[in-house]
């Protein structure tokens, strides 16, 4: 299969599309990213996706404006993605959505979580005239999972080694890791086991801040860190670096 993902993070600073080709079983997965692109928003979306994120100018009808204009946004992502791959929209079998998160609650005991995101599936499909896959983080919670990181199946079955222990580190706007165990010999593969072996979790705030210290360093003239060239600049704290990293 060719398909189409789609991402617009925390930090919602614009919607990436890769355009990946699949082959095999997720046990055996050959996988090949044939092209990736970004789009920035344009400055009045993002402003409306940030007041959206607030809940004392996130109204009603701006949520359901916001919620069609992202799916414009993103199909029109999904069709540049195709074209930048020397690909017709036809070619593609499916395009993943996650699409683009205003408010998150994990469930804390015997509260359940909820969580929302928008940027409407149908107006993707409709744009692009491709079957569209998406509402992962809330059929992660559908079930009883937390919603986030999401990362963690991709991570297994990227990622997993046949004899090392592994954790992969995510910077998005909020980070995360994933714990990977080896994994099992081929004569006992057995994808829920190991995939139940995999621990993944949060670990606080990401490219949200980053991107935040960036703009306030720069009177607003930078919207984020581009290859970390004022971080660069900086100077380790080498007693504070060796205390997390034990």
């Amino acid at each position: 299969m060719i398909v189409i993902g789609l991402m617009s993070g925390t930090s919602a600073d614009g919607i990436d599309a890769a355009v990946v080709r699949l082959e095999g079983t997720p046990t055996s997965l050959a996988w090949e990213v044939i092209t990736h692109v970004h789009r920035p928003f344009i400055s009045n979306l993002r402003d409306e996706i940030f007041a959206c994120f607030r809940p004392e100018t996130g109204s009603v009808d701006r949520l359901c404006r916001l919620n069609f204009s992202l799916g414009r946004a993103f199909g029109a992502a999904a069709l540049d993605a195709a074209t930048d791959a020397g690909l017709s929209i036809a070619e593609i079998d499916l395009i993943g959505s996650h699409g683009q998160t205003l408010w998150h609650e994990p469930p804390v005991g015997a509260e359940r979580g909820s969580t929302l995101q928008v940027g409407e599936p149908a107006i993707i499909a409709e744009v692009t005239g491709v079957p569209v896959v998406s509402n992962f983080r809330t059929r992660d919670m559908a079930v009883g999972g937390h919603g986030a990181p999401l990362v963690p199946l991709a991570d297994w079955l990227l990622f997993t080694h046949p004899t090392k222990i592994r954790a992969t580190q995510n910077i998005g706007g909020i980070a995360n890791v994933t714990f990977l165990p080896p994994a099992l010999a081929a004569e006992t593969r057995n994808t829920q086991r190991e995939t139940q072996s995999v621990i993944a979790f949060d670990t606080g705030p990401g490219n949200m801040l980053i991107d935040e210290a960036t703009r306030l360093a720069t009177d607003g003239t930078w919207k984020y860190d581009h290859d970390g060239a004022l971080a660069v600049q900086g100077n380790v704290d080498a007693s504070l670096l060796s205390d997390w990293m034990t």
